[in-house]
């Protein structure tokens, strides 16, 4: 046997222990395995290795790996039922190992490829884990949060949106629950793009991905800067029904009040991953970008109505993700004003909207026309410096149309 060979066989055993070794850490088992976050993104994992590289023996062999994980999980390690959420994941983790074991023993053009979705895969399961960690950080620096200011902000616009959102997911609780499946599912709509898009475009696809990543720990970063969590935590028991007056909230003093929990509000990440999936779904199918589409509607729906977002929140978004969109398209250089524009419109924005919420909450009282007019002129704003982005881009992301001879060759220069 080559030493190659020998190579090979000792990574495929070590991908194959590893799966029951992270089953068998508690932490992982009850933070990711039986979480019902989680599942959710096991499924993006398998659709991203099966949109990417559809084999039928791959789906029999994450099926089996799937199958064999779960039951070593219920016979040695957790004696006792094995629930849904449990099966999605362990059959995630059978698609993981698959893909490491492609990864291993192909080559060239087809190892490319399978690599486009495994280390998405692992990096998507990684910074979910890790983010928890971001999470608990940031609850602890910061034990006072300013929700009342953003809370503020929303009842100078006169209308209690989020209020409103929240009666509607009472009122009719179908619609609720189905928007709420949408809010917790969001990890498939990253899927579904980010994926069609290396379909398209192969390596040029990673700057997609990339965004979608970095969008956590730079929207941390933030959270930090103005610690909040939502209407709901504020108000609690009296949220949807029990807003208060437009004269209550007008005299309301602001100051920092101590809440319990993660400080995730402003700018929303949920509105701004799935407005980023709907900005990246650009050349996609009709159902790829219809999909897109649906997420991030029932999105805005569904981060008003659970009470964990302040109108506020969604409007920030759109500036944060258009300087994550600019950030990322490496397609033009710094110098280039089609991207220099919204990069930096989009970082100074959403810290504007900061200062002013923090320091001159008053200046928003003066008149309903203020507010309002603040949010439709940076969402406008943002729309017009994405159009330059967006075309700009759209000159260097077009599939490449490549003969024969030199596709190998002109497809591997795009992975690196």
């Amino acid at each position: 046997m080559s030493m190659d060979r020998i190579w090979r066989v000792l990574l495929s055993s070590v991908i194959l222990a590893a799966v029951p070794a992270l089953a068998a850490s508690h932490i992982f088992y009850v933070s990711a395995i039986a979480s019902t976050f989680y599942p959710y993104v096991f499924a993006s994992v398998i659709f991203i290795h099966l949109r990417l590289r559809f084999r039928w023996v791959d789906v029999a062999g994450i099926v089996l790996l799937g199958v064999l994980f779960a039951l070593f999980d219920v016979l040695v390690l957790h004696p006792g039922p094995v629930y849904i959420v449990t099966w999605v994941s362990f059959l995630g983790m059978g698609s993981l190992a698959i893909m490491g074991l492609r990864a291993v023993w192909l080559e060239g053009e087809d190892r490319r490829v399978i690599l486009l979705a495994l280390i998405p895969g692992i990096l998507i399961l990684a910074s979910n884990h890790f983010a928890g960690y971001l999470h608990k950080w940031t609850e602890s620096a910061h034990p006072n949060t300013l929700d009342l200011y953003l809370y503020s902000f929303d009842a100078s616009m006169r209308v209690p949106i989020a209020f409103l959102a929240g009666q509607a997911f009472e009122k009719w609780k179908i619609f609720g629950d189905v928007s709420f499946v949408f809010y917790v599912g969001l990890p498939f709509t990253l899927a579904v793009v980010y994926a069609g898009q290396a379909v398209r475009l192969r390596g040029r696809a990673i700057p997609i991905f990339i965004a979608f990543l970095i969008a956590g720990p730079i929207g941390g970063i933030f959270y930090n800067l103005f610690p909040a969590l939502g209407p709901i935590h504020l108000f609690g028991e009296r949220f949807p029904w029990q807003p208060l007056t437009t004269d209550q909230a007008r005299r309301l003093l602001l100051e920092p009040v101590p809440l319990s929990g993660l400080r995730n509000a402003i700018p929303s990440l949920h509105m701004g991953w799935t407005l980023m999936a709907w900005w990246y779904s650009r050349g996609l199918s009709v159902w790829e970008r219809g999909l897109a589409f649906v997420f991030l509607a029932l999105t805005v729906v569904s981060t008003l109505g659970t009470g964990e977002h302040y109108f506020i929140d969604l409007v920030v978004a759109f500036p944060f993700v258009l300087f994550l969109q600019a950030l990322c398209t490496v397609s033009l250089h710094w110098d280039d004003s089609r991207r220099l524009v919204p990069f930096a419109f989009g970082l100074m924005a959403p810290l504007v909207w900061l200062w002013a919420l923090r320091f001159e909450p008053r200046v928003f009282w003066y008149s309903p026309v203020i507010p309002w007019t603040c949010c439709v002129a940076t969402i406008a704003v943002t729309e017009l410096a994405r159009k330059g982005l967006k075309d700009a881009a759209v000159e260097t992301t077009a599939p490449a149309k490549l003969e024969p001879s030199t596709a190998p060759t002109a497809v591997a220069e795009l992975v690196r």
